[in-house]
């Protein structure tokens, strides 16, 4: 999603827009495949369990570290907005698919827009 974010949005540097979107991916990802993202995050929050019902506390986990390191942006920041979900969507489908092979679950549109619109905050 990043690589079609920082190609619609030459501004947003790679790194700024993966802490954009890290939150909701990590909340998707940790239902998935809690006990290899549990190896990483468990420093950020000791309580996280290698559960996906800790999905929630993983995202804010991630959250928090963001914060503390002084991490404040958002994909709004970018001009990013709601309304152009179907874009990015279409344009991680477009021309990035051979990407999604690579996750660790099914990825269809609606995955895409949740992630996205999940990350305008």
């Amino acid at each position: 999603i990043e690589h079609a974010l920082s190609g619609l949005e030459p501004r947003l540097a790679h790194g700024a827009g993966l802490a954009a979107l890290g939150p909701a991916a990590i909340e998707v990802l940790y239902r998935e495949v809690p006990e290899v993202l549990h190896r990483l995050l468990k420093y950020l929050d000791p309580s996280l369990r290698s559960d996906p019902e800790d999905s929630s506390r993983a995202a804010a986990a991630v959250r928090g570290f963001q914060a503390a390191v002084g991490f404040s942006e958002s994909l709004l920041d970018y001009g990013f907005t709601a309304d152009r979900a179907d874009e990015v969507t279409s344009v991680v489908f477009k021309s990035l698919s051979y990407l999604l092979n690579l996750a660790p679950l099914e990825v269809d549109g609606d995955l895409i827009r949740r992630v996205y619109l999940d990350s305008l905050r």
